[in-house]
């Protein structure tokens, strides 16, 4: 091997300059052809004690801007490289690697062709372990920038390609990595999607001792990514493609990373982005994302997203019919809790089972809970972590509060793979999304959506959300049980345009919510009529914890022949407080929406002060109705109307709506 670096400036690179690829300092300054110590196209020669002392002399040589270039073919590397137990750590720390220019990434493009030369600049990375990471970078300081551009990275076997920063420091200000940027490059795991041999076995989900009740679980020994970053700042992906890991980037509070034109195929998730625990999410940007056949979601997304598009569905033949997506209960045998007030769903398997949570579960993805009880409604909940005997899910406090102790079987546990997004946090927005399933897959959504305080902002589909478009249940989902916690309520989502709006009291369609506020989300007011109109997320306060306890609930009203969504009066102590009156203090005329499932209950109705409002109810649904003119308990006076609040109470009563006219 050579042991002086021989520094070329080739014509092809000033070319390949000249289309503006990088900065013109990056490229004119100092270049290495790695074929001049490397060996190409050749499966016997590892190149990895090749590029350590390219590494090792560059440092040597304090050449701080030297690029190493890469032409077409394919360098072989049968282990991870030493970026964390080399002597010196700094010769990984601002390097640039470009390949063969090459047009945009593209899926099939790891199947080259069938002679020794190949067109492109490809690393064929051989690792032994399913922990192994090519480059694994954690450092103490600062460190960057790094470049990569126009090489394929296609891992034989197991393993994952890049790790930057340390992902079990969850303290938001700690040291990180500067400027990394990955363009025109491709990355390709395709044997652990569709080969049997990688991975324990199985692909990354499969039918568990078929026939024996166990049901779908996941492929637990294969975590394998394709880039993941860990706290790093001004990170640039573009002309990027992924194929075949189980994640293709994991972005971990990231600051400002930018993800254009990103492309996914066969994968686990594209995208997987969440924040550390001791800091707010840092939103990334999105333009141009492409995700085809995903298997546990297409991607997770918490920053702002242009033009995102999802195809799912896939589940008929060849490869597809080894990944199955849909949603799958777990095994009736099995048992769940949440306790009141309680962060996480704690499960109970039987005795020799053999399998727990993690079997089960994937973090970042959404469930559904059917209790047994029976005047508790489902609830959808966002999975930030598992354990093995339990799922921690996120937003607790809040909008995914659980006021009453629930419970059920497995059988009413329901887990959602391979949906197209989940958008995720108050920094979110995705703008012009197209979802759509490519088969009929019911109880399949297209999307799944966990609001913060401010709004979300969705840009309606631009397609169907199935082949057929009568079936609800591939809508997207709002997960959220009630309006907010007893400090802060929610803005809810914003919903842009016409196409497949979501169902929940947190959408505000035509993008026009309440106003925005921590303690009250105001009711509907008719600019014509002047009269308020009183909903479930609606017209409610956090006063009393009367927006944290009002579980939102689902009844079909037979006069109308639909579901609509109903508060249950006797969840919250107080029942329901209507606020912002528009008048305070003044009279009230109200008409109330009410159902009664069974019993001849009282209604209540009061202002603030004795005496009392009563209406004895009948069972099933009826409108009670009074005007100023009508019987003496039809109105709150002056006397009965202290302030800007009325509360409407009683046991086993759900309540749609109510109006209120002051004029």
């Amino acid at each position: 091997m050579r042991t002086a670096i021989t520094r070329l400036l080739l014509p092809a690179l000033l070319a390949w300059q000249a289309c503006g690829s990088l900065a013109s300092a990056q490229i004119a300054e100092d270049v290495l052809d790695f074929s001049t110590i490397g060996t190409a196209n050749d499966p016997l020669a590892d190149n990895t004690a090749a590029l350590i002392t390219a590494l090792e002399e560059r440092s040597a040589n304090t050449d701080t801007r030297m690029v190493i270039y890469f032409p077409a073919g394919d360098w072989y590397f049968d282990d991870e490289l030493p970026v964390g137990t080399h002597g010196d750590l700094t010769i990984f720390d601002n390097v640039t690697f470009i390949g063969a220019r090459t047009g945009q990434s593209a899926q099939h493009q790891e199947e080259g062709n069938a002679n020794a030369e190949r067109s492109r600049t490809r690393f064929v990375i051989d690792m032994d372990g399913e922990d192994d990471i090519w480059w694994n970078q954690i450092r103490t300081y600062r460190y960057g920038p790094l470049a990569f551009s126009d090489i394929t990275f296609q891992v034989v076997d197991v393993g994952s390609v890049f790790s930057f920063g340390d992902t079990t420091d969850l303290d938001a200000g700690e040291q990180t990595a500067r400027a990394l940027s990955f363009e025109r490059c491709y990355f390709t795991h395709l044997r652990h999607f569709v080969k049997t041999d990688v991975g324990g076995g199985h692909a990354w989900m499969y039918d568990a001792d078929a026939g024996a009740g166990v049901n779908y679980v996941l492929n637990t020994t294969n975590q394998s990514f394709s880039l993941r970053l860990h706290k790093c700042y001004d990170v640039t992906v573009r002309d990027c493609a992924f194929r075949g890991a189980r994640y293709g980037i994991i972005n971990s509070h990231g600051d400002r990373p930018v993800f254009d034109n990103v492309r996914g195929f066969l994968i686990g998730k594209l995208l997987d982005e969440y924040s550390v625990p001791t800091n707010a999410a840092v939103g990334s940007q999105i333009d141009d994302m492409f995700i085809e056949t995903p298997v546990l979601a297409g991607a997770v997304i918490t920053g702002q997203a242009g033009k995102v598009r999802a195809e799912f569905g896939y589940n008929s033949s060849g490869a597809f019919s080894t990944v199955p997506v849909g949603p799958y209960a777990l095994p009736s045998s099995v048992e769940w809790e949440i306790d009141d007030g309680s962060s996480t769903v704690d499960f109970t398997f039987p005795g020799g089972w053999g399998y727990n949570c993690t079997d089960y579960f994937e973090p970042r993805t959404v469930i559904r809970v059917n209790p047994d009880e029976a005047n508790e409604p489902d609830r959808y909940l966002y999975v930030t972590s598992v354990s093995a005997t339990s799922v921690t899910f996120g937003r607790s406090e809040d909008t995914s509060y659980v006021a009453r102790e629930i419970s059920g079987d497995g059988a009413g546990v329901t887990r959602f793979f391979g949906t197209g997004l989940i958008v995720d946090g108050d920094r979110a927005a995705v703008m012009e999304p197209s979802l759509g399933l490519n088969q009929d897959n019911n109880d399949l959504p297209i999307a799944f959506i966990v609001p913060d305080r401010r709004p979300i902002r969705f840009g309606a589909n631009t397609e169907t959300s199935n082949p057929d478009p009568d079936d609800p249940t591939n809508l997207p989902v709002v997960v959220a049980a009630c309006a907010g916690n007893a400090f802060h309520l929610h803005a809810g989502v914003d919903w842009l345009g016409s196409n497949d709006p979501a169902d929940h009291p947190l959408v505000n369609l035509g993008g026009i919510g309440p106003k925005y506020d921590a303690g009250v989300r105001e009711p509907f007011l008719d600019p014509l009529t002047k009269k308020q109109l009183f909903v479930p997320g609606r017209g409610i306060g956090t006063a009393n914890d009367c927006a944290r306890d009002l579980t939102f609930h689902r009844v079909t009203d037979s006069e109308l022949g639909q579901d609509v969504w109903c508060y249950r009066l006797d969840n919250s102590s107080v029942g329901w407080e209507l606020r912002n009156i528009r008048k305070s203090g003044k009279p009230v005329t109200y008409k109330i929406r009410a159902y009664v499932p069974s019993g001849t209950p009282t209604l209540g109705v009061w202002g603030g002060a004795s005496p009392l409002n009563t209406h004895t109810l009948s069972t099933g649904w009826q409108t009670i109705t009074g005007s100023s003119h009508g019987p003496s308990n039809a109105v709150l006076t002056d006397a009965q109307v202290t302030g800007s609040v009325v509360q409407v109470g009683g046991n086993g009563i759900y309540v749609a709506w109510v109006e209120i006219d002051q004029n």
